[in-house]
């Protein structure tokens, strides 16, 4: 790792710590309630992706993974963060990723694996859930953790009949 991509995550890591938690009011709805779905993992899920499609039907879906390279070519609805994309500070100076980060969110699913780039967004959602799996070293950042066994398909029905529960349990 080069001398100026350690002081860069220095600076992203403390400007974590200084944020805190934030103050938000968290909603539970049911699977086809959700309008914004941001799906979070560390490295481009497409299976995960299209699986998640037929479970938030009303959902525009986004995706936010890391990326090896520099240059981004990710299309619309899809994100990838890079060392690259924060200046020497810890300051993100990507235009598409500022954008992410200031759009609201119904619902964020954490799949990541502890990384300080995507534990950056993940910290400063503006979301109303935020779903991660159990054991994850930022649990107090998720509002629910689930058990996450590597199989997509069961980590999402998890979901499906967990929130179904705790929706018609609010009433």
């Amino acid at each position: 790792m080069k001398i100026s991509e350690n002081i860069k995550l220095n600076f992203l890591r403390k400007k974590l710590k200084k944020s805190g938690g934030k103050n938000r009011e968290v909603k539970i709805k049911l699977p086809n309630q959700f309008l914004r779905v941001l799906i979070i993992s560390s490295n481009e899920n497409d299976s995960f992706f299209k699986k998640a499609a037929t479970l938030f039907l009303n959902a525009e879906l986004n995706s936010l993974y890391l990326r090896k390279q520099k240059e981004d070519i990710t299309v619309q609805f899809r994100y990838s963060v890079h060392e690259s994309d924060f200046n020497l500070t810890g300051t993100l100076k990507n235009d598409k990723l500022i954008r992410l980060s200031h759009s609201k969110f119904d619902l964020i699913i954490d799949l990541s694996n502890n990384s300080d780039l995507l534990n950056y967004f993940l910290q400063n959602a503006q979301s109303e859930l935020i779903i991660g799996k159990l054991g994850n070293s930022v649990d107090e950042l998720h509002d629910l953790c689930f058990d996450f066994d590597s199989n997509e398909e069961n980590f999402l029905a998890t979901i499906n009949k967990q929130l179904n529960h705790l929706a018609h349990g609010q009433k």
